[in-house]
């Protein structure tokens, strides 16, 4: 540490000065001597006398000097040790009362403001130190209240999980049987129950992982058009059962192939269209994707949600991505929720580098955008959207009494350079056609929606087949909603496709080219089985289910049931380490939380058997109601090859056994 000042420097000024005080006075008075002798010769002082009188008052001062030398340098060197001391740290080191005492009275004044600087000094030091401790012991209490709460949500997930995983998987079997229309009703009825329970447990661990740092994003390639159909789909029905249209359009300057968060890209999209869904009565909801200029290897991807619902007041705006708040919290509210949803987007959208908006209006709806980075993948993969060779060209005309519907498909064919004409009806449709006919230059396909007024789409089909003048045009029958005999109509009426909106370009380009090759199986849907499995994929397995729960084994084993696949169970990790060391399996499905032996513990003792007995690396999946990523990697960290969460899907279960096991 530096001294404060050079003492040894100080000391040799100090007695210059002194001597300098001690001299000038002796000089000023010879030098009067000196005068008065001159000016006054008559009583003959002599220079001798005059040298002589300067020196006794030179060697008279000395003693004085030295006197006050050491009085100011005893004060200035207890000062200075107390500086010294303030400038280590030690903040309570005053200047000793006896050397104030024997200064002079400024030093001495000087000392006592010091010291009175230092009492000053250790009360806020000792505040400070006071409010630091404090601190220390919120934050700590804080950083307790947050682990336990994370426990807390962690246990209380795999508490309602475990039971919701019976509820939706039979829910899930049941349907799959033959139910008459009113048990399909109540089937439909508590599936959707479930699913919503299931969503607001989801999202309260969300919000749980975020507010406490855990929330981590992948980065994997995705294919963007195909999420985004995923996610209209999947709020199809409900806004079709609602009766309002939902449909969604991709500009032809979006990548479409990016590197990401798929799967916070699809919570994000799936809260805006749930909610916009749900507070839509008439009208239509519109997911739009746009892009802004691209910068380096990043495109920010413009994702807008526009609907025709009840709309935000403007003094609710600055609230509704706040949790657990809502536009209207009476107990009459129409519309129920958590108030979470919004609340969770916007912080993803935050950790994912993006930000959300909203603009409203009451009573004509909202449009909300988010605008997100994604990086764009080098090597794109090709795919059927690229066979386009026979639609360029293709006179094709839209009858669709939706606006928004006529566009997406007119942006869509225009982009495969077909040549599209629109109508806003069934006998517009018509006369378009007969005006085409006249000009020679005839309609080749028609996309013709289902549900108009006036004249729906069967009856304008019909007429198309009947008239003679139309003979060779293809139709193809988009519609909002499935009823039961449209299929057996488009069959009778020889319509050539069938698809569900919001249609799948994808899928639309490979019925159109389907429909006019005039293949035999030209009539398709867009809505598929349940199970995608390729029965080639499948072969014959020996797979041993480990669960403490009797339903959760017996909800698997129905799920199973009509694979080629042996099951056998155990009821905990010691039965499982047990039936391993004596049989022969392909597979196995571990529960993670079981007594006796849990499912880490069973997997760990499964792998150290499997080296020491030589024996091949049997798949473990692991199925768990802990969903946290924390959760996941102690179950890879285990052993285990693949993590599914409960409640268990059944093609989810099937493809991850598929996938693990075939050659």
């Amino acid at each position: 540490m530096n001294k404060i000042f050079d003492l040894q420097t100080f000391r040799g000024k100090l007695h210059l000065w002194g001597l300098v005080l001690v001299l000038l006075p002796s000089v000023l008075i010879t030098a009067l001597f000196v005068g008065h002798s001159l000016l006054n010769t008559t009583k003959g002082i002599s220079i001798s006398a005059i040298i002589v009188i300067f020196v006794i008052v030179v060697l008279g001062s000395l003693p004085v000097t030295l006197m006050l030398s050491r009085k100011v340098e005893s004060s200035v060197i207890g000062l200075n040790a107390s500086l010294q001391s303030l400038q280590q740290g030690d903040y309570y080191h005053k200047v000793d009362k006896r050397i104030i005492d024997k200064a002079p009275e400024e030093l001495r004044e000087l000392c006592l403001s010091f010291n009175s600087m230092i009492d000053t000094v250790k009360v806020k030091t000792d505040e400070l130190y006071q409010v630091n401790s404090d601190l220390i012991s919120a934050r700590d209490a804080a950083l307790a209240a947050s682990v336990a709460k994370s426990q807390f949500l962690a246990i209380m997930s795999h508490e309602i999980r475990t039971p919701m995983n019976a509820i939706i998987g039979m829910a899930e079997l049941l349907w799959d049987t033959d139910l008459t229309p009113e048990q399909e009703q109540y089937v439909r009825v508590f599936r959707s129950a479930g699913e919503n329970l299931l969503c607001i447990i989801n999202d309260i661990l969300d919000l749980s992982k975020i507010e406490t740092g855990y929330l981590e994003l992948e980065h994997a390639a995705f294919d963007l058009e195909e999420l985004i159909e995923k996610a209209c789909e999947i709020f199809a029905v409900r806004a079709h059962e609602k009766g309002i249209e939902l449909a969604c359009r991709i500009e032809s300057t979006v990548p479409l192939y990016l590197l990401g968060d798929a799967g916070r890209l699809r919570q994000i999209l799936s809260n805006l269209l749930g909610n916009a869904v749900k507070f839509t009565e008439t009208g239509e909801v519109v997911l739009e994707v746009s892009c802004s200029p691209m910068a380096a290897d990043r495109q920010e991807i413009v994702f807008t949600v526009r609907d025709t619902g009840i709309g935000i007041p403007v003094d609710k705006l600055n609230e509704i991505f706040d949790p657990f708040t809502q536009v209207d919290a009476s107990v009459t509210r129409k519309y129920g929720g958590t108030g979470l949803g919004l609340a969770i987007t916007k912080r993803i959208v935050q950790v994912m580098g993006g930000k959300i908006t909203v603009d409203s209006l009451v009573g004509q709806g909202s449009v909300f955008r988010a605008i997100i980075p994604f990086a764009i993948q080098t090597d794109k993969p090709t795919s059927l959207r690229t066979q386009v060779r026979d639609v360029k060209g293709l006179r094709v005309l839209i009858i669709d009494d939706n606006e928004t519907n006529r566009m997406i498909l007119r942006e869509t064919l225009l982009t495969w350079g077909a040549h599209p004409l629109e109508a806003a009806g069934g006998f517009a449709g018509l006369a378009e056609m007969n005006r085409a006919n006249q000009e020679s230059n005839p309609i080749k396909l028609v996309l013709l929606d289902a549900c108009m007024p006036e004249m729906d789409g069967f009856e304008v089909a019909e007429r198309i087949k009947n008239d003679p003048s139309y003979a060779g045009v293809t139709i193809m029958m988009i519609t909002s909603t499935t009823c039961r005999g449209d299929m057996a109509k488009c069959t009778q009426l020889g319509i050539n496709g069938y698809l569900i909106k919001p249609v799948k370009r994808a899928e639309l380009l490979q019925m159109i080219l389907s429909a006019l090759d005039k293949k035999p199986r030209t009539l398709m849907t867009g809505l598929k089985e349940l199970s995608s499995i390729e029965m080639e994929d499948v072969k014959q397995l020996r797979i041993l289910l480990v669960d403490d729960s009797t339903d959760n084994r017996m909800l698997i084993q129905a799920f199973l049931k009509k694979l080629p696949y042996i099951v056998q169970t155990a009821g905990n990790g010691q039965e499982a380490v047990n039936k391993f060391r004596t049989g022969d399996y392909d597979l196995i499905l571990m529960d993670m939380q079981m007594p006796v032996m849990d499912g880490y513990t069973a997997v760990k003792q499964i792998r150290r058997l499997e080296k020491e007995e030589d024996r091949k690396h049997i798949p473990i999946i692991a199925l768990t109601a802990y969903a946290l990523s924390s959760d996941v990697a102690k179950c890879l960290d285990a052993g285990c090859d693949s993590h599914i969460a409960k409640p268990v899907k059944k093609e989810t279960l099937r493809n991850s056994i598929i996938e693990y096991t075939k050659k």
